[in-house]
């Protein structure tokens, strides 16, 4: 039987190490206060353009986007940067924000991808799958399914199989610190406020996928703590968040003394 096509054509033909990255975007109707959605639309697009212009993530990346409010789904499927529409359309819907939904999609969707991988790449080297949530709020949809869903991220974290990064997106009385801590397991939640730091974050993420790309072990974006020093609310999440579910975060340990 022929082996299955990869991707497309440029990256079944290169044999840069692949980078499987999922990007769960809040699309409730909360993200129409504000710059929040424009922001979000423009950093993104920014991102894409990091993406394309470096030859390590060129033909690396490989980049799904999902959007969520009272349901998760798809906005973009698994591709290569040449076929991601740059025409980022983020529709917000008025029917609640499902957090676990979102991630237990993009758990999926990167378990597949990775098989898919296995079938289909002819030993093309892979990264460990990243998991980027972003949210402005909390959840009120699918909350009896959040224990069961962080459970997994925490094991998968454990066993190296994954990388998760949460985001809160403004400064709402609505977010909620001690669930994006819980989905959570390595790194911080980070804080994103206006257009600056959105482009800062995303920066972060395509320098660690580019150094990722050139390193031989199936070791994903790593975010080193000197990157996000900024992005971190270190003084809300001690004052806000069970003092313990912070001792996880040893590898920022100087962030949160004092």
């Amino acid at each position: 039987m022929a082996r299955t096509k990869i991707l497309d054509e440029d990256m079944a033909n290169n044999r840069s190490k692949l980078i499987p990255i999922a990007i769960c975007v809040d699309r409730s109707w909360s993200m129409n206060d504000g710059t929040k959605k424009p922001d979000l639309e423009a950093a993104l697009k920014k991102f894409y353009g990091d993406i394309e212009a470096d030859p390590r993530t060129r033909y690396g990346a490989d980049l799904c986007l999902i959007g969520f409010s009272g349901d998760a789904a798809v906005v973009q499927p698994f591709t290569s940067i040449d076929s991601v529409d740059r025409d980022v359309q983020i529709e917000l819907e008025t029917t609640g924000t499902n957090i676990s939904g979102a991630v237990s999609l993009a758990l999926d969707l990167l378990a597949k991808r990775r098989e898919y991988y296995k079938q289909a790449a002819g030993g093309r080297r892979a990264a460990r799958p990243t998991l980027v949530l972003m949210t402005d709020g909390g959840s009120n949809v699918g909350v009896e399914d959040e224990p069961r869903v962080i459970k997994q991220v925490q094991e998968m974290a454990d066993l190296k199989k994954l990388t998760v990064i949460t985001i809160a997106i403004g400064d709402d009385g609505e977010l909620d610190w001690e669930t994006l801590v819980d989905f959570s397991p390595e790194i911080p939640p980070l804080q994103l406020e206006g257009l600056s730091s959105f482009k800062e974050f995303f920066k972060v993420l395509s320098d660690s996928m580019s150094r990722s790309a050139s390193e031989g072990s199936e070791a994903g974006p790593e975010i080193e703590p000197e990157d996000i020093e900024d992005l971190v609310p270190v003084d809300t999440l001690k004052q806000t968040v069970t003092s313990n579910k912070l001792d996880k975060y040893k590898n920022y340990k100087e962030m949160f003394q004092g």
